[in-house]
């Protein structure tokens, strides 16, 4: 099998403006977009662009996993995932394929983020997934590289943002070959990401925790585990105590 059969998966909702550009920009690439607003939209004429239609809004990681599904059968050995507003810039993809090739999942980093408090979430989340054991200073860029043969693998449930950490999360399971690609991004004012988006990110993390006791206990053991336990009941409740008084 071609070790080299990648598949950049882009899903969209209303980035079409950005989302032309980095088509027009991506070369001699299998590209799938997945449109999750089912509006219609003028593609450009590429022969290897594949487009999936949602027939209604059903969120990031919803139609990143139908883009998951749509590789695996086709017998894509890996995908690359980034956004269509443009803060991913697609020169990097090359990047992404040199190191695919010696590593199972690889990071984009970003210089730059959109907002003050974003960093600091940015912060606070890479901070607990780097309590798992992986070297991450991004782990909410959701511009990143996966082998298909551990991505078959993997429980996903988030139908939203929450993707790009229960990703990183479930990886652990399988391999311990990560790599990372930093991104000199240019500033973005505006963001799709609201509050509930965030609290979604805090309450995936914890309830990975919660539901993957066996796994987690083997690998660090029962001193660590009770505290990544205790973390996350706490992350709960202060996640529904924000949301009952927002």
């Amino acid at each position: 099998m071609d070790r080299d059969k990648g598949l950049i998966i882009i899903p969209v909702k209303n980035e079409y403006s950005s989302l032309k550009n980095i088509l027009e920009s991506l070369k001699d690439e299998n590209i799938l977009v997945v449109n999750d607003n089912y509006k219609e939209f003028n593609y450009p004429n590429k022969k290897d662009l594949i487009i999936l239609e949602n027939k209604k809004n059903l969120g990031k990681g919803a139609s990143l996993k139908k883009g998951f599904q749509y590789a695996i059968d086709n017998k894509f050995n890996y995908v690359i995932m980034m956004d269509a507003d443009g803060e991913h810039p697609p020169n990097l993809i090359p990047e992404f394929k040199e190191k695919l090739q010696k590593k199972d999942m690889v990071f984009g980093q970003r210089r730059f983020h959109r907002s003050l408090s974003r960093k600091i979430f940015n912060l606070f989340a890479s901070f607990w997934v780097r309590r798992l054991g992986i070297n991450i200073d991004d782990a909410t860029c959701g511009y990143m590289g996966i082998r298909t043969k551990i991505l078959k693998n993997m429980v996903l449930k988030s139908k939203g943002f929450d993707i790009d950490i229960e990703l990183i999360m479930e990886s652990l399971k399988f391999t311990k070959k990560h790599g990372v690609v930093n991104i000199d991004n240019k500033k973005f004012d505006s963001s799709n990401i609201k509050r509930r988006d965030i609290l979604d990110i805090n309450d995936r993390y914890d309830l990975w925790i919660i539901e993957n006791k066996g796994f987690l206990l083997k690998k660090y053991g029962k001193t660590k585990y009770s505290f990544l336990y205790i973390s996350a009941i706490n992350g709960l409740i202060i996640g529904k105590l924000i949301r009952l008084i927002s």
